[in-house]
């Protein structure tokens, strides 16, 4: 039995029949990353894409990419328009390929919620709960995220991706760990 607070939906409902619904705008433990064709994350950007939970692969051929050039009379190329990405909360992190193929390499990029130096780890800088803005260095082919949802009430472990490689934070309150 569902609480009055919490969405429900009729499977009666026309809308819902044919567009269904997109539990990650319900759920606020997902982990939701947009792209946007300005620098800051700025709001009323017409290209901002959002992709949720763990994705995975090049936006070449990925279902809700493709429908929404579809919708939007985009080009197959405007991923190559977004200049930032914004990670939603903390333990969310996305790594992202300049490459088509997902492959490693120099211009790979990693974005979390982390906003300190890693030798400022015991000041919880880290601890964004407002998300975070990252410029992008290089076009946004391939993502890959590996945390699809959080628990924010569950103690866990954090990793942040650093130039000097991984990190892991422990926490009595909060800590996360890629699954």
């Amino acid at each position: 039995m569902k609480d009055a607070s919490e969405p429900g939906f009729d499977c009666g409902n026309k809308t819902l029949a044919e567009k269904g619904v997109l539990c990650a705008d319900y759920c606020p433990t997902v982990c939701h990353f947009t792209f946007h064709s300005n620098d800051d994350c700025s709001p009323g950007d017409e290209y901002a894409f959002s992709i949720y939970g763990a994705p995975k692969g090049s936006f070449y051929g990925n279902y809700h990419y493709e429908t929404w050039l579809k919708q939007n009379n985009f080009p197959k190329n405007t991923n190559t328009k977004w200049k930032s990405v914004h990670v939603n909360m903390n333990g969310c992190t996305l790594d992202i390929f300049a490459d088509i193929n997902c492959e490693d390499g120099e211009q790979d990029q990693f974005v979390s919620t982390f906003t300190g130096n890693t030798e400022d780890m015991g000041n919880k800088t880290f601890m964004n709960t407002k998300g975070n803005c990252s410029k992008l260095e290089h076009p946004a082919y391939c993502v890959k995220a590996t945390r699809p949802c959080l628990a924010p009430e569950y103690n866990f472990t954090t990793t942040f991706m650093t130039d000097g490689g991984a990190i892991k934070h422990n926490d009595e309150t909060h800590t996360t760990t890629p699954r």
